[in-house]
């Protein structure tokens, strides 16, 4: 028997520019100054569970022009680049990791606000030293380069193993402890030169969040070795002071015709052994939001399946959910070009029965400012074999939008 519930949302979102302007009025010596004092400011406009694009930054990192030649005390430097909320500082900070999402904590006193980037940092070349001579000399030059791919995790074949698991850059090879010596992170005569960005940078917004207003922490890519000199690091401010996370109710609904689905007289077989049809109604009212509406199972009794495109019902007797072929396993098809297919699901039609997967699902469509309605066909398969045990099975699941 199977239990299907409603709804839960999830993935995504969108940006709307505030500017706001003062004007202030001053007096030297009896002559009347107007002082006009432009600030910006961002509202980034999300749904509980959403993962939205901020910005981008593409091209060469600026700044870093500084000639000094400094020393301190090793510790990780995101020298080939990474995200801090330090204004100077280019010391790697620890990263936090939420529902696979890896990146800065976004919200003071929230852990399952997450920004991260996605994309690459290439061509930088890092002057590093264990004495002032070293750096003049041009005598160790580290080439630097990493990726981060679409939950922000980091990997790279030219940095140490500390930095990336501090999510940032840092020279493999290059002095690893007592003091090190380094200059301008676009001090050209010293050799070194600033890294080239392609980077997406997005926010993951935890399905738990409360629906509210929220101040964004300032936030930076950097690239350098200073911790104290402005003019030795190349910057790039991301999130600026005034920034806002709004987590407002998300625009759809779902609905299904049938509550519970039963199998019965299932015979063992390696073919499926019944199906069930019914429905499925999506239902969402406009929205400013630019995002895909997505179709997936967001809780569940019982076992995904290797592929997750399956669910291992639980059997009365042993309370236990087998998706080894001695129990029963549920598929679920939408769409009109459903897979009727016990072996495995596909992307384009089968329902998603890992909660925690970071696929999206099914997809339903784009959001619009108008409201849209649609109904899904839905097909649920009872698969067996050959050595399914027999007795009474049953399992639930939570199906739900998500957004991406």
């Amino acid at each position: 028997m199977k239990n299907i519930t409603m709804p839960y949302s999830g993935l995504v979102s969108r940006r709307v520019k505030r500017q706001f302007l003062w004007l202030r009025q001053g007096a030297v010596g009896g002559v009347a100054l107007f002082m006009l004092c432009p600030a910006f400011a961002v509202d980034y406009i999300v749904f509980p569970g959403s993962v939205m694009q901020l910005t981008t930054i593409n091209g060469q990192l600026s700044g870093g022009t500084g000639t000094t030649i400094t020393t301190s005390s090793y510790s990780l430097r995101m020298a080939g680049g990474g995200l801090t909320t330090a204004s100077i500082d280019s010391s790697c900070q620890v990263p936090v990791t939420v529902n696979g999402y890896t990146g800065t904590a976004a919200v003071g006193g929230r852990n399952d606000i997450v920004v991260g980037v996605t994309g690459t940092s290439s061509g930088a070349k890092v002057n590093i030293g264990t004495t002032s001579a070293a750096v003049s000399g041009k005598q160790n030059i580290y080439s630097i380069a990493g990726s981060w791919d679409k939950y922000g995790k980091i990997s790279s074949s030219t940095a140490s193993a500390a930095s990336l698991g501090r999510n940032c850059l840092y020279p493999s090879g290059a002095p690893s402890s007592g003091s090190i010596y380094y200059t301008g992170a676009a001090n050209a005569n010293a050799g070194n030169v600033p890294a080239t960005l392609n980077l997406n940078i997005w926010a993951y917004i935890g399905p738990n969040v409360p629906y509210g207003t929220y101040n964004l922490t300032q936030l930076f890519f950097r690239q350098g070795v200073s911790t104290s000199t402005a003019a030795l690091v190349s910057s790039k401010a991301i999130l600026n002071p005034g920034d806002r996370l709004i987590v407002r109710a998300p625009p759809c609904s779902l609905g299904v015709g049938k509550s519970t689905v039963t199998f019965t007289n299932l015979s063992t077989s390696s073919d499926m052994s019944a199906s069930v049809g019914d429905s499925l109604s999506v239902n969402c009212t406009g929205s400013s939001v630019s995002a895909k509406a997505y179709v997936r199972a967001t809780g569940i009794t019982g076992t995904a399946t290797a592929d997750l495109y399956g669910l291992g019902l639980i059997n009365s007797d042993t309370k236990q959910s087998k998706v080894d072929g001695t129990g029963i396993i549920v598929r679920g098809e939408l769409g009109n070009s459903r897979a009727k297919n016990c072996s495995g699901g596909r992307e384009a039609s089968s329902v998603l029965f890992a909660p925690q997967s970071l696929l999206p699902g099914y997809y339903v469509f784009d959001l619009s400012a108008t409201s849209r309605n649609i109904a899904i066909p839905l097909e649920w398969y009872a698969c067996t074999t050959s050595k399914t045990v027999p007795g009474k099975y049953t399992g639930a699941v939570t199906l739900g939008i998500t957004y991406q």
